[in-house]
């Protein structure tokens, strides 16, 4: 809601890492000035969009992956939470509503 971190490598391993390594980055120069996210006990990270407590994540992967978008996906999105999103032999996953669902 506040913050975008935006990792744009090849391999889904090699860009996790380094959005995790700028994460851990970003908190300790927070910690460093006395600051931090704020967290509810219950709630999880607050946000602006209560849709997003929790969590408070949005992730999403572009894949050139034009086999698999000659198959119906939508019944896995759903099942897994995921948006999808289809465009010339590219498949965008991305992370939908938190609010409510287990990690």
């Amino acid at each position: 809601d506040h913050l975008r971190l935006v990792v744009r490598q090849e391999g889904l391993k090699a860009a996790l890492g380094r959005a995790l390594d700028l994460e851990a980055l970003l908190l300790r120069s927070l910690e460093a000035q006395g600051a931090r996210f704020a967290v509810h006990p219950l709630l999880g990270f607050l946000t602006v969009d209560p849709r997003h407590l929790g969590a408070a994540l949005r992730c999403s992967a572009t894949l050139l992956a034009p086999k698999l978008l000659e198959r119906p996906l939508e019944a896995l999105g759903e099942a897994l939470h995921l948006r999808l999103s289809r465009g010339e032999g590219l498949l965008e996953l991305s992370t939908g509503a938190c609010l409510g669902i287990s990690e």
